[in-house]
């Protein structure tokens, strides 16, 4: 394999014939000149690496390359993935908030998109966990992201700081995002109703955190819905479902990244 590889350039078009223009295999090995064998097996090291198309546009062919065959060697600097795993756990921290201290640091390191592919990887090797298959218009994820953000009256100067309200549908990762004044239940189920509103849609079923807003009483797998938020439901036809305590992926679409 490692006699015959091919450029990263005709990997790249391999990784676009496939899934952007649907080639089948054959006829990717019929353009690109390779062995039907050999298209499977780049294919085979693009999915163990969290790799499809389009790739992130600041992948170099160097990226591309120690991701796809990692058994290569690399003296560019290698990140702490279980310390980063532990930065991640902080409230209000991002990938791409980590990577800006770990560049800095290390200025000959990996670009964003190859360390979050990277991280991917290796998150990926130490758990065990079940691919969530979310079929179209069934669920909507809703959330408050972490931070607030300011804003400013243009007329008196007052700076006030507005929740963010996150929902997002399963299937297609649609996402609808309100600045709300807090998170009291009126903006709560405010925000919903014109998510609901700009959808234009009813999905079946709504998973939320366990805020109080939404859960008034968790003890073990019991959950009791707040009565307006319960009044909500009824008049929409809705089921809804909180999140396990301390569950993310059960709402993984509309976590930060």
């Amino acid at each position: 394999m490692s006699r015959s590889r091919k450029s990263m350039q005709d990997i790249r078009a391999l990784l676009r014939y496939y899934h952007e223009e649907q080639y089948s295999k054959r006829e990717i090995a019929r353009y690109l000149r390779l062995s039907a064998g050999t298209v499977r097996n780049y294919l085979r090291r693009a999915e163990l690496a969290g790799l499809s198309w389009p790739l992130p546009s600041e992948f170099t062919d160097a990226d591309l390359e120690s991701l796809l065959f990692p058994d290569s060697g690399s003296d560019r600097p290698q990140p702490d993935w279980p310390a980063i795993e532990k930065e991640l756990s902080r409230k209000g921290m991002t990938l791409d908030l980590v990577w800006q201290d770990w560049i800095a640091e290390h200025p000959d390191g990996y670009s964003y998109g190859y360390f979050c592919a990277c991280y991917k990887r290796w998150s990926r090797a130490q758990k065990i966990t079940t691919r969530l298959e979310h079929k179209a218009g069934e669920k909507l994820f809703v959330d408050f992201a972490g931070k607030t953000v300011e804003v400013i009256d243009p007329d008196s100067g007052e700076i006030t700081n507005a929740q963010i309200f996150v929902a997002t549908m399963g299937g297609s990762n649609y996402t609808y995002v309100e600045a709300v004044p807090d998170q009291s239940v009126r903006s709560w189920i405010t925000a919903h109703v014109n998510c609901l509103n700009f959808l234009q849609a009813r999905p079946r079923i709504i998973v939320c955190d366990n805020l109080k807003e939404a859960v008034t009483c968790t003890r073990g797998k019991t959950r009791k819905i707040q009565e307006t938020y319960k009044d909500f439901a009824r008049y929409y036809d809705l089921i809804l479902d909180p999140a396990r305590v301390r569950r993310p992926r059960d709402k993984d679409t509309c976590e930060p990244r």
